[in-house]
């Protein structure tokens, strides 16, 4: 009597060897995800320390010890950077019309979410750098020396002042078109413009920035500054 072949499923090996390389695989994806994360919060940082050491004249290292103490003058340099970061967003580019060869302005930025993003990196960086730097040499306290950004929200009270001030500076110069002088917009004197903290009127439970002139214009002097 012939005995019956056994057979062997290789089904679950499959599916287990699969599943194996797939963990393999995702793992690899978070590490590429998280190095180009690494990589951009370098470049950002890169950038700002430029700005603050070349062009302000400052010690990179300090404006963050001041933002941590929430010290005035720090942050109105970290707005000044800021605005030249939107300001330098606008580029030119070739356009034809009618014939003629003309040039026309585009903004590289189209959303508030791109300049929070940047700052949001700028602090994350700060964190895991000078600041942690100083919490290990300045243990006794320790919490001074820490800048938060949980899920995406900034919790520290000087990190959410910048965030505001990104909001409203893109809400206010980027509609703009950035077509104004040195402490002007839209032919308007900064001191002719307010900015309102008012109820979101898609999400009534938060907050939103809007700007407002403090100024008006009949219909005949706006036709004459058009002119």
């Amino acid at each position: 009597m012939s005995r019956r072949p056994v057979i062997v499923l290789s089904k679950p090996i499959k599916l287990r060897d699969h599943k194996e390389r797939q963990r393999k695989a995702d793992e690899d994806d978070e590490l590429l995800a998280d190095d180009n994360i690494d990589k951009e919060r370098f470049r950002v940082w890169q950038t700002m320390r430029l700005f603050v050491e070349k062009y302000k004249g400052e010690n990179f290292y300090r404006i963050w010890l001041g933002l941590c103490k929430d010290q005035k003058r720090e942050k109105t340099i970290i707005r000044s950077y800021f605005r030249d970061y939107v300001e330098s967003s606008q580029k030119t580019r070739p356009a034809f019309e009618n014939g003629d060869d003309e040039s026309q302005s585009i903004q590289t930025i189209t959303r508030t979410k791109t300049v929070i993003s940047h700052w949001r990196n700028l602090v994350v960086e700060a964190d895991n750098t000078i600041l942690r730097e100083k919490r290990r040499d300045d243990p006794s306290i320790r919490g001074l020396w820490k800048l938060r950004w949980d899920k995406g929200d900034s919790r520290d009270s000087s990190v959410a002042d910048i965030s505001n001030f990104c909001v409203a500076l893109y809400l206010t110069l980027v509609p703009a078109g950035l077509g104004f002088r040195p402490g002007s917009l839209m032919k308007f004197r900064y001191k002719h413009i307010r900015l309102l903290v008012v109820p979101d009127p898609e999400n009534p439970s938060q907050n939103t920035i809007v700007a407002e002139i403090t100024i008006t214009y009949d219909k005949l002097q706006m036709a004459d500054a058009r002119a």
